[in-house]
C-alpha cells in the first residue's frame, strides 16, 4: 500500500516500509488509515475479505464514499 499526499514527492505511508511486508493483514492496513485520519468506504473491506474467501483475484472495483460499488466487466 502506498499513500501519498498531492504534490508532494514522497509518501507519508508505504508497506515497503515494513519490515514483515509479507505476513501483513487486512486489519493493519485498516489501522494505518485510521492513523492517517483517512477513512475509506465499508464496502472496501468487505469485498476484500469476500475475494480472499473465494480466491478471487485481479478484480477491478470502484467504491464510493456511500457505500455502493461497481465492478468492471
Amino acid at each position: 500500500m502506498y499513500v501519498e499526499r498531492e504534490n508532494e514527492e514522497e509518501p507519508i505511508y508505504s508497506n515497503l516500509h515494513e519490515d514483515n511486508v509479507f505476513s501483513l493483514d487486512l486489519e493493519h492496513y485498516r489501522n494505518v488509515l485510521a492513523e492517517l485520519n483517512i477513512e475509506l468506504p465499508k464496502s472496501m473491506f468487505e469485498q476484500v475479505t469476500r475475494d480472499e474467501k473465494f480466491l478471487v483475484g485481479n478484480r477491478y472495483v470502484w467504491h464510493k464514499p456511500d457505500g455502493t460499488f461497481h465492478e468492471r466487466v
